[in-house]
C-alpha cells in the first residue's frame, strides 16, 4: 500500500465521493441524498447582477451558499430579501431547517438579525474566525 497526493477535481476524488455516497445510502436508505441545487438572483432595472444566493436542499434543510450583495445595496433591506427568497424555494422543495456558514469579517450579526444562532465556530490559524449557523423554517 502507498499514499498519493493528487490535485482536487483528479478522478480519483470522483471515485471516492461515489464510494462514500454508497455507503450513505446503504447506512441511511430513507435520507434524502440527491442535491437539489438552486440560485436566486437580484437584478437592476438594466438587468445587471447586483446579488444573490445559492441554496442547495438534501436531507430536509437546505444549505445557504455564497451570499453577495453589492455594497452599495447593503444594509437596505436586499440582503434580507434575497435570503428569504431563498428560504422559501428550499422550503418549497421539502427544507425545513436551514444551515450556513460566515467568517468573523462577514455577516454573522446580518444573520441573526434574521433569526439564526451560532451552534458551533472554529477559529483558523491565520486569525479567521468561521461561525457555522442555522435555524428551522
Amino acid at each position: 500500500m502507498q499514499i498519493e497526493v493528487e490535485s482536487p477535481g483528479d478522478e480519483a476524488h470522483a471515485r471516492l465521493g461515489e464510494r462514500l455516497m454508497a455507503f450513505n445510502i446503504r447506512e441511511r436508505p430513507r435520507a434524502t441524498w440527491q442535491k437539489d441545487a438552486f440560485t436566486v438572483i437580484l437584478k437592476d432595472g438594466s438587468g445587471k447582477l447586483r446579488g444573490g444566493a445559492r441554496g442547495i436542499v438534501r436531507m430536509g434543510a437546505l444549505d445557504l451558499q455564497t451570499l453577495w450583495l453589492d455594497e452599495e445595496l447593503r444594509g437596505e433591506g436586499s440582503g434580507a430579501r434575497i435570503v428569504r427568497a431563498v428560504e422559501d424555494e428550499g422550503r418549497r422543495r421539502g427544507a425545513r431547517a436551514v444551515l450556513l456558514y460566515t467568517y468573523d469579517f462577514q455577516a454573522r450579526g446580518f444573520y441573526e438579525r434574521l433569526g439564526y444562532s451560532c451552534f458551533g465556530s472554529f477559529d483558523f490559524p491565520d486569525g479567521v474566525t468561521k461561525f457555522y449557523m442555522g435555524r428551522r423554517l
